[in-house]
């Protein structure tokens, strides 16, 4: 099963995606906007997979083994980040694949941490 991310507004407003993607749900001007972004191949743990995440939730460039602040672990813990883009505010949420469907890609994962 994949992954899939929702908006509170409008309800049932969200994204299903297929295995080998995870779901991001952008709430902006009250529209939900949700996309499959495929994994990227080479990520061997957890802490690679949170950075990869983490790069695309923050829109930033980031290292695989970049340290985890402490914004960063509330941001996976939650799956949820609240920005602002052009002055408008905009809540992500997303949802990690779970560990039992990483191994297609040749990551087989501790737990999320």
């Amino acid at each position: 099963m994949g992954s899939k991310c929702n908006c509170q507004k409008p309800p049932g407003g969200g994204t299903e995606c297929p295995d080998g993607t995870f779901a991001v749900c952008r709430m902006k001007n009250g529209e939900c906007l949700g996309q499959c972004i495929p994994l990227e191949v080479g990520i061997f743990d957890r802490q690679q997979l949170n950075n990869f995440i983490l790069g695309i939730v923050k829109n930033e460039s980031r290292t695989r083994n970049q340290p985890l602040t402490a914004e960063d672990q509330s941001i996976i813990s939650t799956q949820r980040h609240i920005t602002t883009e052009a002055g408008t505010r905009v809540i992500i949420t997303f949802s990690i694949p779970d560990d039992d469907e990483l191994p297609t890609f040749g990551m087989k994962l501790g737990v999320l941490g």
